[in-house]
């Protein structure tokens, strides 16, 4: 608590001169939840939990303190920037990493530097109505890839440039790292475990030799309320494998095209996504797969009913079972909005893995069920 404490009066010093010169804005997001989860680690018996990562049980949440600002420098050129602190509400711990960038940015284009959420996830709340809860699709939830050049986390060390025009937009990211993964483990794209160590083993290690990402998009209007959007996004990292008889470049690749439409309180969406990155939580299994997945959002007054059904294939497979770890999931759900600022959740998601069975029960190894209640507020 005394560092929570620490933290929030070094960011209130920092934040007082600079805006005398510059708009510096405080910003944020808490949420919390109750989730009833079976799984093989539970041996299939319902148990409570609320244990969270960033307000999220499962595969990651929106908590997040923010730190921006916007300076004008004149001729239409602006300067901007921002910090975000990530932290745990059910036990009240943080304060962890997410993105901290500074660039400059003209009428159309810009360009940032630094910890920076990467370009292929940038379509994940367009996609998924439940993104940054337990019960959205990406990570366990086998909907969609996770993992860095995935829909999770951030990219460290990146150079971005972007451009938006009209209903045009076009991201392209860039991270020249040539390095051994840090001995925190944390900072990994796709490394082996055994280059977990601030001193690489000259055998069975990996080196990360640059990654680039991706994103297309465009949004149009459908009359005065309706809009529609597609896009397409691709991420890429080029991996040396260490040994002491051989070197050889792996290039892998994650590649999806998707969109999306919203007319008369009802959106629909959805993606397709082939994933080769599969690696530090890439895929279900840890294999190259295929996701594809349908979701919709439908407002009625205070309510939203939403919901999202997916499908993934697995590439490879290594495991007992004969049909490889393919997987069908869904999450059902509805959230009631206080305000803008503030809505509660309650659904249930289920994964169904063809995966082999876990710990000698009938039940599969990537299976999953979750009934979850939660309470988001922005600030």
């Amino acid at each position: 608590m005394k560092q929570n404490i620490l933290a929030i009066a070094v960011a209130a010093i920092v934040v007082a001169p600079m805006a005398a010169n510059a708009d510096v804005t405080l910003s944020g997001l808490i949420q919390a939840e109750i989730v009833g989860e079976k799984d093989a680690s539970t041996n299939y018996d319902y148990i409570s939990r609320s244990q969270d990562s960033g307000g999220a049980v499962f595969n990651g949440g929106n908590n997040r303190v923010a730190i921006r600002f916007d300076e004008k420098l004149g001729g239409g050129l602006k300067a901007f920037g921002a910090y975000e602190a990530a932290f745990n509400t059910s036990v009240n711990s943080g304060f962890t990493r997410r993105e901290a960038y500074v660039g400059l940015k003209g009428a159309v284009a810009h360009v940032r530097l630094g910890t920076i959420a990467g370009a292929y996830k940038n379509s994940l709340t367009v996609v998924d109505p439940f993104a940054g809860t337990s019960l959205q699709g990406r990570g366990t939830g086998g909907g969609m890839s996770g993992g860095r050049l995935g829909h999770s986390n951030f990219l460290d060390n990146v150079v971005e440039v972007g451009v938006n025009s009209g209903g045009f937009g076009a991201q392209f990211q860039w991270t020249a790292d040539q390095k051994y993964s840090p001995a925190d483990g944390a900072k990994t794209y796709e490394y082996t475990i055994a280059c977990d160590t601030a001193t690489p083993p000259t055998t069975g290690c990996s080196k990360q030799n640059g990654a680039g990402l991706v994103e297309l998009k465009y949004d149009g209007k459908i009359g005065n309320k309706g809009h529609w959007g597609l896009f397409g996004a691709a991420a890429y990292t080029d991996v040396k494998q260490i040994s002491t008889d051989s070197k050889k470049s792996d290039g892998n690749r994650n590649w999806k095209v998707g969109g999306s439409v919203s007319f008369a309180n009802l959106t629909l969406a959805g993606q397709y996504e082939n994933v080769q990155i599969a690696q530090n939580g890439g895929t279900l299994d840890g294999n190259r797969g295929k996701y594809g997945i349908l979701s919709l959002d439908y407002r009625i007054g205070n309510v939203s009913l939403d919901g999202w059904v997916a499908k993934y294939k697995s590439d490879n497979n290594i495991t007992v079972s004969s049909t490889g770890n393919d997987a069908m999931s869904f999450a059902v759900g509805g959230k009631y909005h206080f305000s803008k600022r503030t809505n509660a959740y309650l659904g249930y998601r289920k994964t169904d893995s063809d995966s082999s069975k876990a710990g000698g029960t009938d039940k599969k190894l990537y299976d999953q069920d979750a009934v979850v209640l939660g309470v988001i507020h922005k600030f």
